[in-house]
């Protein structure tokens, strides 16, 4: 158990130093398919161009026009400009004409983004700059902003102005690289996602370079940085494909750091009819590294931590970059596989790294047998012993046997590894009965003992309402399958005739069949009162307001201080409105028209009273 438990750590540490995957020829394919839609896009061409050139791909000559009218635009930016040089310069032979935008740029308050869009575009275009000028101003615009973001443009912007200069950014690559941010163990980021991570590693890596230092990252970091941005390969984004490209090309061909992709280029599974496991080790691009001599450290069961291979060399396939070993040769066993292993330059190469400890789990399949199949009836009171059947896969019992409600069924069998003959247990052991009427079906468990040995047992009084208390006959199915057995058993071994106790009910529908479908029934409304009686309590209510109106006729109704002012008749109007709302509420509206209708009310009815009181409230004021 300890040397299991140390190995396991061993493994999952190493495994956080390999490459996750690389960019395969599929992953080419879309890219470039990508790339050559957006030629077509103004905006999107320099990305485009740049994205092609890293693949190697043929670029159409007659883009050199749309990146010289991107700079000719009266509202063009330094963005623009920058873009559309950078796709010039890859184009080779298109000289774009330099303009006033791309010569203003050395200020001594220029930002880090107007100093790195604005000197690069300047290089691109051949134009000469003072290096020890841009690199003052790029110190006074790092102490102004050192976000990662501006970091990364000072990085590539330092790379290509000459050792001298880079000498003094150089030094901040330490604070950049500290900055990142892991994510589960096995990658590193930086905050502004792939765009600002590209930026910053690949501004890293050329400044290391032009400087002759090596970067402060180490070989663990450039594999978590290598995940990363394979994680992120299924990009859509023109610009953020391009990002892509350049940060995988940086870390497949830069002079300190290359990391390895050692994947799986077999299936999963081996077998004794594909009984070899093939792999493959490249770059994170894809390319070559040369001869390599492959070992596979140790091939470790995950059930147990048994070890059946240790320190054996794959062979060089017939395709370059390829490597196999017959696995099966071993007689591993089924059950899923750790392979760690490890490969060796055939030329010392310092660069490599990812290249120790690389972990594949590989699934070895089996095959199983049924062995000691029996089933029979015997009595639920145990008064007589059970009447059991052998039968041998894949025949069928010829018998129909019969069971009623004093009865239960018994099914005993085993499964058994045919390759060492042992008694395995298996994720999937079930037992189906199906009417052999309607093909309704029942499907049950097996359970095995703790010799690996299953029985079943059906009690058929007792299981009498699953199946709807209907006799008949049925057919009794034994299925074993589990994920690394390569012959799963779907076997009808026998079929009986069962007779429950009580007929079925009439008309009852078999458990997999839809059932009528439930109307909800409202609560029936209360009786109403006579026409009479409900006329008489109205006018019951209207007896206040009756008395109401005679008393204001016989008292007499001072109108002399009511203001004749709209606010004031609107308020009023609007005061009988909600009443009269009321009272077709009362009559036929329901309640959502109502509402309707007295937020409208409402809200001229609010604004006058309002209004209405002010005037009130600043005449008494006045009196």
């Amino acid at each position: 158990m300890l040397r299991f438990l140390v190995i396991c750590a061993f493994l999952s540490m190493a495994q956080s130093l390999t490459p996750s995957s690389f960019l395969s020829a599929n992953d080419k394919i879309r890219l470039k398919g990508l790339f050559e839609t957006a030629l077509q896009d103004p905006s999107s061409v320099s990305h485009a161009v740049l994205g092609l050139k890293i693949l190697g791909e043929t670029i159409p000559a007659d883009l050199c026009s749309i990146l010289q009218a991107n700079i000719d635009k009266a509202d063009v930016n330094g963005e623009s400009i920058f873009a559309a040089t950078s796709a010039a310069k890859a184009l080779d032979s298109c000289a774009l004409k330099p303009n006033a935008q791309a010569s203003q740029v050395l200020k001594l308050d220029s930002s880090v983004l107007e100093l790195y869009q604005g000197v690069l575009s300047q290089l691109n275009l051949g134009q000469k700059v003072a290096g020890a000028a841009v690199v003052k101003s790029l110190t006074d615009a790092l102490k102004k902003d050192d976000s990662i973001a501006s970091l990364g443009m000072a990085f590539n912007l330092a790379a290509n102005l000459g050792k001298t200069e880079g000498s003094a950014i150089f030094d901040r690559i330490e604070d950049a690289v500290v900055q990142a941010d892991e994510i589960n163990g096995k990658n590193l980021q930086f905050e502004g996602g792939l765009t600002v991570s590209s930026s910053v590693v690949s501004g890293a890596y050329a400044l290391a370079k032009t400087v002759g230092k090596a970067p402060p990252i180490s070989k663990m970091q450039s594999v978590k940085f290598a995940n990363y941005f394979l994680s992120r390969k299924n990009v859509q984004q023109v610009k953020g494909a391009w990002s892509l490209l350049s940060a995988l090309q940086t870390l497949s061909s830069n002079d300190f750091h290359v990391p390895v992709a050692l994947t799986l280029a077999s299936q999963p599974s081996v077998s004794d009819s594909s009984p070899k496991v093939k792999v493959q080790i490249t770059d994170v691009m894809g390319g070559d590294l040369g001869p390599m001599t492959v070992q596979i450290d140790s091939a470790m069961r995950q059930s147990d931590g048994a070890v059946v291979m240790s320190k054996s060399k794959m062979n060089p396939s017939d395709a370059p970059t390829f490597y196999e070993i017959d696995l099966m040769a071993v007689k591993p066993g089924k059950g899923f596989y750790e392979l760690t292993l490890t490969s060796t330059p055939s030329k010392a190469n310092a660069k490599l790294t990812g290249n120790e400890g690389a972990l594949l789990l590989v699934k070895v399949l089996g095959t199983v047998s049924l062995e000691n199949v029996e089933i029979g009836v015997a009595d639920t009171d145990q008064s007589t012993g059970p009447k059991m059947t052998s039968v041998s896969h894949p025949e069928k019992v010829k018998k129909t046997l019969t069971a009623d409600h004093h009865h239960k069924v018994i099914i005993k069998f085993s499964v058994k590894d045919k390759a060492s003959g042992e008694k395995v247990k298996v994720h999937q052991a079930f037992i189906k009965l199906g009417d052999l009427e309607d093909d309704s079906e029942i499907i049950y468990v097996a359970e095995p003992d703790s010799s690996n040995n299953y029985k079943f047992d059906l009690d058929v009084s007792a299981k009498a309402k699953e199946f709807g208390s209907k006799s008949g006959k049925y057919s009794v199915s034994l299925i074993v399958g589990d994920a690394v057995v390569s012959n799963p058993i779907n076997w009808n071994l026998a079929d009986i005739s069962l007779k429950f106790p009580g007929d079925a009910v009439s008309g009852a529908l078999p458990l997999n069949k839809p059932k009528p479908e439930i109307r909800h029934l409202f609560k029936e409304p209360e009786v109403r009162p006579p026409q009479l009686v409900s006329t008489a309590f109205t006018g019951l209510c209207l007896v206040p307001i009756a008395i109401m109106i005679v008393g204001w006729m016989k008292l007499g109704v001072d109108l002399s201080n009511f203001p004749l002012t709209p606010m004031s008749i609107g308020f009023h109007l609007g005061l009988a409105s909600i009443f009269g709302l009321y009272l077709q509420f009362w009559l036929h509206l329901n309640m959502f028209t109502t509402i309707k209708y007295l937020i409208m009310v409402g809200i001229v009815t609010f604004l006058c009273g309002n209004s209405l009181l002010v005037k009130i409230a600043e005449k008494r004021k006045n009196a």
